[in-house]
């Protein structure tokens, strides 16, 4: 014990008291803390971007947890794929048509999509993996199927001899539930087809891929090719009987209008004979309607005759000559007028010559006569004939004329009785065109029915496969990795999300609203129980002491007046390394030639005794007692410059100790004698001893582990701070692990940077 560097106490403790209380609150009063905005006001301009290096630093972090979950993987997946059963799949082609090749052009019963019906095809491979087609391969290779899968199947067993009771009924129940459990046998069969097959369209083009699973090569290319057969068959069948329906339904219609057909040509038979409604033609035309017309025609003819003979006459009589016109002149008058102008002609010639008494001369006026005569009286004959053929005309239009009103008058007559005629027979002529067409169509079914075509054909057969479908080790194994990664990735990325810890400066500033004056690395040394001190003396460059000597730096701009004078180190909980950062601060404040006070007021839990060596039987209990003065608990370490006060024995009411006068007095009293009190204070949460503790330093310097404080827990412990007014000077982040976080502190601290060769630093000594 040092006692000599400990100043006695002024003989008037009360006025000393009084002053030093003064200048310490002015002085605390004056200290600008420098904090950082608080968190909510802050505004996080990356919040929004992807940070890889984030991500990176979890996953190096956290590669156990990817490198187990990927080996896990790996090893299930190629246990798993060892241990399964191989499966091998037989595949056959078909080609599947749109419409069947047309043979006859007749259509048959069995309907068809258009061209364009998209739902044709899908139609077809639903067919295909019917459970009615499963059926039918089924009983055809059922004792095939139940060789192979007869350990996964409920087989129907046989029952115990029905012969010891006898009894008929006790039969009965047996057979009965033989055949329930052949039926359940088949239900499996059918779902293990089913199961098994697989439809794969080609892209682009009518074929179609028919594949099935089994764990036999043989079976599996048997099955395939039973399905296709009796798809084909399925699908003939269908048509033939689409077919017969048809034309036993047709037949059935024949005879229905047939009957009906018979039964109104004989109403419409019997109603003409008694409305006596008669036809002459195929179209069903009346007599009376046939006469009708050609007195209509012939009276039409009539009067154009009429006309004719007529405008004749007019013109006869209208010749005041005698003469005809010339237009009703025949050929025989013209005739003879032409012989008539050659006699006349000959005459008037001859008479140059002759005397009108001379023989030939009087011959000729004889046949000039004669042929004068012959004129007269055929104009006189066609005269008449114009007028007698005029007169028959005019007879002959009225008598018409008369026919053709009575002919009317019985073709209104006819009209009248011909109106249910005409029903009765527009039924029969529908009945007629509905027969036709049913006779027709029953012969295109008969035709189209025994053609047989089929729009479905094998293009490939299966074939007995050599190498089996599944499991493939490759890809599967390919898959594991796949998934191996990418689960371990998102695993370890759920754990970092569970982990509400802080891991990084950012998230502490941004969260607790205060700076991070240092970070502190995990120390291999301390983990293995080495002294902090002798660590931190013997080797001043190693990573935690390059740390804390970064800390003590941060801690001169702390305050506006520079390094606090009198601070508090504290922390959420217990084990965060509160004491040792205390202790290494001190130590680094000391090594700077300042005279360096270090209190350990852990009252509950005291720490520094065991790390300096000391006998904690006197100390800050007894100085706060009254029992003992400072200078009696008062230490000198090892290091140059720094001083320790330990604990002492534990009192039951450590906080009422700390809050009392004794407690500022020892203060006020450390201020005057050295340059930086540190007080090692217990953890916040759960105790009030570090809120009084706060109340009587300039601030509080909190330590945060990385990877284990909880951020509610070091918010909580914030808010308890600043609800008594103490100001936090900063956090130091301690424990970082560099790999496990992403930071390298090993090359930052000691490793990189600045560090000598071992034999060139022993001839630089030298």
């Amino acid at each position: 014990m040092a006692s000599s560097d400990i100043h006695p106490i002024p003989s008037d403790p009360e006025s000393s008291h009084r002053a030093l209380i003064e200048q310490t609150v002015h002085r605390m009063l004056s200290t600008h803390v420098l904090q950082p905005a608080p968190a909510a006001a802050v505004e996080d301009e990356d919040d929004d971007t992807l940070d890889l290096r984030e991500y990176w630093r979890i996953i190096v972090k956290r590669k156990w947890t990817v490198i187990g979950f990927f080996i896990i993987v790996l090893v299930a997946v190629a246990t798993a794929t060892l241990l399964m059963t191989p499966i091998y799949r037989a595949t056959s082609v078909l080609q599947i048509e749109r419409e069947a090749a047309k043979v006859v052009e007749f259509k048959d019963a069995a309907q068809t999509e258009t061209a364009g019906d998209r739902d044709f095809y899908q139609t077809q491979y639903e067919l295909l993996k019917s459970r009615t087609l499963a059926e039918r391969v089924v009983e055809k290779m059922r004792p095939a199927l139940e060789r192979e899968y007869s350990e996964d199947l409920t087989l129907a067993k046989e029952s115990g001899s029905a012969g010891a009771s006898g009894k008929q009924s006790r039969i009965d129940q047996q057979q009965a539930e033989l055949l329930k459990q052949e039926e359940r046998v088949k239900r499996q069969l059918v779902t293990v087809v089913m199961n098994g097959l697989t439809v794969e369209p080609i892209r682009n083009s009518r074929l179609v891929k028919l594949s099935f699973d089994s764990p036999s090569a043989t079976l599996a290319a048997d099955v395939t090719n039973a399905v296709t057969e009796n798809f084909i068959a399925v699908n003939l069948e269908r048509r033939f009987d689409a077919n017969a329906y048809a034309k036993n339904f047709l037949e059935q219609r024949i005879k229905q209008v047939k009957s009906k057909l018979e039964e109104t040509e004989r109403a419409q038979v019997e109603f003409a004979r008694d409305k006596e409604i008669f036809t002459t033609d195929k179209d069903g035309g009346t007599t009376s309607a046939q006469n009708l017309q050609e007195f209509n025609a012939a009276l039409s003819k009539a009067q154009q005759e009429r006309i004719k003979s007529e405008s004749a006459y007019r013109q006869i009589q209208a010749s005041k000559s005698g003469q005809l016109p010339q237009g009703l002149e025949n050929e025989l008058i013209q005739q003879l007028k032409e012989n008539k102008a050659k006699l006349e002609a000959e005459y008037q010639n001859n008479l140059k010559q002759f005397k009108p008494g001379y023989p030939k001369m009087q011959e000729l006026a004889a046949q000039i006569a004669e042929v004068k005569m012959q004129v007269a009286t055929e104009t006189e004959n066609a005269r008449n004939s114009v007028i007698a053929t005029y007169e028959a005309a005019k007879v002959q239009e009225n008598l018409l004329k008369e026919m053709l009103a009575s002919s009317k008058n019985e073709m209104l007559d006819l009209q009248t009785r011909s109106i249910q005629y005409n029903i009765i027979k527009r039924e029969a002529d529908t009945n007629r065109q509905l027969y036709d067409g049913l006779l027709q169509r029953l012969k295109e079914v008969s035709v189209a029915g025994g053609v047989g075509t089929n729009n479905i054909s094998v293009v490939d057969h299966a074939q007995v496969p050599n190498k089996m479908f599944k499991p493939v080790l490759k890809l599967n194994l390919a898959i594991a990795v796949i998934l191996g990664l990418v689960g371990g990735i998102g695993l370890a990325l759920f754990f970092e999300y569970l982990d509400d810890t802080f891991k990084q400066a950012s998230e502490v500033e941004r969260l607790l609203g205060i700076p991070v004056l240092g970070l502190i690395p995990e120390s291999a040394e301390l983990n293995n129980k080495t002294n902090v001190v002798q660590l931190m003396v013997e080797d001043g460059r190693s990573a935690l002491a390059e740390a804390y000597r970064s800390v003590r730096t941060a801690l001169q701009f702390a305050t506006a007046h520079g390094a606090p004078k009198l601070m508090g180190v504290t922390s959420t909980n217990m084990g965060e390394g509160k004491s040792t950062s205390a202790l290494s601060i001190a130590i680094q404040f000391a090594q700077s030639g300042q005279r360096v006070l270090l209190i350990d007021a852990d009252l509950r839990n005291p720490s520094l005794h065991r790390v300096l060596g000391a006998e904690n039987t006197q100390g800050l209990s007894n100085c706060l007692a009254g029992k003992l003065q400072p200078f009696e608990v008062t230490l000198n370490t090892t290091v140059n410059n720094l001083f320790a006060i330990t604990t002492g024995p534990l009192p039951p009411n450590p906080a009422e100790l700390l809050s009392g006068k004794k407690m500022q007095m020892l203060l006020e009293l450390a201020a005057e004698r050295f340059d930086h009190i540190i007080i090692d204070s217990p953890p916040i949460l759960g105790l009030a001893d570090a809120l009084v503790i706060a109340n009587l330093v300039e601030g509080m310097l909190v330590v945060v582990e990385s990877g284990k404080t909880r951020r509610a827990a070091a918010q909580a412990s914030i808010k308890r701070l600043l609800s008594v007014r103490a100001k936090p000077l900063g956090c130091l982040l301690t424990k970082m692990s560099g790999q496990a976080h992403g930071y390298g502190y090993e090359y930052y601290y000691g490793e990189g940077y600045g560090v000598k060769p071992q034999s060139t630093a022993n001839q630089l000594t030298t």
